[in-house]
């Protein structure tokens, strides 16, 4: 009786790892309550370690900004794992996810971009991508990525969600 009771224990073990090894990155994701304490240096090493979860390697490559959007942002060059060649994307971090979610808002699903400034003037610009924009955002991680490669695609949407705006998956 005792070495039937140990290998259940041993199968109910080994099912909980399983089960754990093949949920979503976005299922083990931090909550948005404590992602909103982090730094923005901390909310981008978050979301680069869930990128080497997903078997990737990343490579920073400076800094980014754009006028419409108040996180800190960063470029960043990936490779390696199921993708076909290197991609590159850019995120941006925030402090406060009310803010995350005003920047959201300004990008408009056809990925025009509108916002007023403090004097009242509405901005409006419209990019000519170079390839395929597409906006994704979960709580203080903004990322946008332009390019058409499915596994990037795959891979954001697991950690952050579906995108919010841009080009059709």
């Amino acid at each position: 009786m005792r070495r039937a009771t140990k290998y259940g224990i041993l199968c109910l073990c080994l099912l909980l790892a399983l089960a754990a090894c093949t949920s979503s990155l976005s299922e083990r994701a931090i909550p948005a309550t404590v992602e909103a304490t982090m730094s923005p240096k901390a909310v981008e090493e978050l979301f680069t370690a869930q990128l080497r979860d997903a078997g990737l390697n990343i490579t920073s490559m400076g800094e980014a900004t754009q006028p419409f959007l108040r996180g800190h942002g960063s470029r960043l060059r990936l490779n390696g794992g199921s993708l076909a060649t290197p991609a590159e994307l850019t995120i941006y971090c925030y402090t406060d996810v009310a803010i995350a979610a005003e920047d959201a808002g300004r990008v408009q699903p056809d990925t025009t971009i509108k916002w007023s400034e403090p004097d009242g003037n509405v901005k409006t610009i419209s990019y000519a991508w170079v390839a395929p924009p597409h906006f994704f955002r979960r709580d203080t991680t903004f990322v946008l990525y332009t390019g058409n490669d499915n596994a990037v695609l795959a891979v954001l949407t697991d950690i952050l969600g579906p995108q919010f705006a841009g080009r059709p998956e």
